[in-house]
């Protein structure tokens, strides 16, 4: 961990121009912690961002254990957050790297110091390249740094600007399998083959290391189908994988096998056990929103994990539930009712995002104490509409709501909610803000 640029963040200063900070002269992030703020207390600006740190530190401490328990490693995205104060509890925990999906996160993870690092996207024009060649060369202790190819053309301009560039560095090679409609990646073997005819030509300093696919990207509404479609799709990178192993195509470095994500990470890890004792490869998932979660879609899919029963460590089943948990809270209160069974929240578009469903209301909170739990299954609040700083509430007539109550609610993707926030703030059990977190998206 590169120490002096954790120090930057820290001694970085900050007033109520970012969003959720209530200070009018600026304060630096590392004093947060000693002024004893608390969400109830209302010591904030509303709304906020929040994440509980009991239900954190078990999510990653719970990957953890059930990787090294199955015998692979992690490389967790780093999209999801983006927050190196977050991304050092993780590495603090000796997970094997991390993954980027551009240039930008790319240069995040080195500005911290990480030394294996994969690049789990595409990367097919001269400006990028270039500009990844200059990252490459700029922060030499970076072991490791892989990139993803799935066609002729950007292997081709690879070569080509490498030679152009006099690019000596290494840079190891990927090939990304794909699914039929779903995204990036090859989808037969034909396809691979003359892939990797290709990459082997490539200069020395280009390393063929092995394979990687994204299994999330062929999900569906209907759960059975997305399951068969997602085992179908591991079964296909896996014989792409064999099918380069027995070709010897592999270069003599150790062999990448790496699937992604937080939803059927069960499924993938299950599927690499046959090459868990087979040295020289190197088994990697690459979850993200694991150190999250969330409500709605993402605890679901926690719950479909205990359906299918495919969590073991030491040879006993163990359940997601028990696991992992939501780790992020939204905040906001109500600020109009002019309409019967409606009322208006002081948040919206710019501060939650909404494709896997709206924001789900948890609790009220009246003059700093717990007024009420909501169960949201009950169907007796619900936001159903957003606009830009505007959230719409449905409550039914038996309930005790006003103007002023503070709303906690759940968030249904994290990844592309905490990226409205510049900042936020890690909380203990009893709303207490434990640390102030900085972002760089």
């Amino acid at each position: 961990m590169n120490i002096k640029f954790y120090k930057q963040i820290l001694n970085s200063k900050i007033d109520s121009k970012t969003k959720g900070i209530n200070e009018i002269n600026k304060i630096k992030v590392k004093d947060i912690p000693n002024k004893k703020w608390n969400i109830l207390k209302e010591n904030v600006q509303f709304p906020i961002l929040t994440m509980k740190e009991s239900v954190f530190k078990k999510n990653i401490k719970s990957m953890n254990n059930f990787a090294n328990y199955n015998g692979v490693s992690l490389a967790p995205h780093c999209k999801t957050s983006m927050c190196p104060q977050i991304l050092k509890k993780l590495n603090d925990l000796n997970y094997w790297g991390f993954s980027a999906a551009n240039n930008q996160q790319l240069s995040m993870l080195l500005e911290m110091g990480i030394k294996k690092i994969i690049i789990a996207n595409l990367i097919t024009n001269k400006s990028n390249i270039i500009n990844l060649f200059k990252l490459i060369e700029k922060y030499g202790y970076a072991k490791k740094i892989y990139l993803c190819v799935d066609s002729t053309f950007g292997v081709n301009l690879l070569k080509e600007l490498s030679i152009q560039y006099k690019f000596k560095h290494k840079l190891r090679i990927l090939i990304e399998t794909g699914f039929q409609n779903s995204r990036n990646g090859v989808r037969n073997l034909n396809s691979l083959n003359i892939l990797t005819g290709k990459i082997i030509k490539l200069p020395s300093n280009f390393i063929f290391c092995g394979i990687l696919f994204y299994e999330g990207a062929v999900s569906e509404k209907n759960y059975k189908k997305t399951i068969n479609k997602v085992n179908k799709f591991i079964s296909f990178s896996l014989k792409a994988f064999d099918y380069l192993l027995k070709s010897n195509f592999f270069s003599n470095e150790e062999i990448i096998l790496s699937g992604g994500g937080s939803e059927y990470f069960d499924l993938i890890i299950n599927s690499f056990q046959k090459y868990k004792n087979i040295k020289n490869i190197r088994l990697i998932i690459r979850p993200g929103t694991f150190i999250a979660y969330g409500h709605g879609h993402y605890l679901k899919s926690i719950e479909n994990i205990d359906k299918r029963g495919t969590l073991f460590i030491n040879k006993k089943n163990i359940k997601a539930t028990n696991l992992f948990n939501p780790s992020l809270e939204l905040w906001g209160h109500i600020i109009s009712m002019q309409d019967s069974n409606r009322a208006i929240l002081n948040f919206g578009k710019r501060d939650v995002h909404y494709d896997r469903g709206y924001p789900i209301p948890l609790s009220i909170y009246r003059k700093g104490k717990l007024f009420q739990k909501i169960n949201p299954k009950q169907n007796k609040y619900k936001i159903y509409k957003m606009s830009d700083h505007h959230a719409f509430l449905y409550f039914t007539n038996d309930q005790d709501i006003r103007i002023g109550d503070l709303i906690k609610l759940g968030v249904t993707h994290p990844c592309v909610t905490i990226d409205k926030w510049d900042f936020f703030y890690m909380i203990d059990e009893k709303y207490n803000v434990k640390e102030g977190l900085k972002t760089f998206f």
